[in-house]
């Protein structure tokens, strides 16, 4: 006979390896990243272009302009130094989000080696 074990004791268990992780991840590896994210404010988010812009705002030094049917997408790419030549489109059948994402209306993915913004069209 098995044991069925409930989700929140599974949940929080799970948090708690992650917890226990969060002390090993170093800012090199990728996959630390993963665990960071889990367990609290993502090193990214501390520090770096998000962090910078966010702070140029919250004094009043930064607007970001609604800009036609991409809304905030074009002036956010500015602000941040993210080429539009950097667009990657990307989609995926099992995604959370497939009632938005397709192959006919694909995420697109702009990037540089230290951010990347991911807009889904609506």
């Amino acid at each position: 006979m098995s044991r069925r074990i409930p989700v929140s004791l599974l949940r929080a268990a799970l948090g708690a390896l992650l917890a226990a992780l969060a002390p090993l991840a170093s800012r090199s590896s990728p996959g630390d990243r993963l665990v960071q994210d889990f367990v609290g404010t993502p090193l990214a988010a501390q520090a770096g272009p998000v962090a910078a812009l966010r702070a140029l705002q919250a004094h009043g030094d930064a607007r970001l302009p609604y800009e036609g049917p991409q809304g905030y997408l074009a002036s956010l790419l500015r602000s941040l130094h993210v080429p539009v030549s950097s667009q990657t489109l990307v989609f995926s059948k099992t995604s959370s989000q497939v009632d938005l994402i397709s192959s006919k209306t694909p995420r697109a993915v702009y990037f540089t080696d230290d951010v990347y913004v991911a807009w889904v069209p609506s």
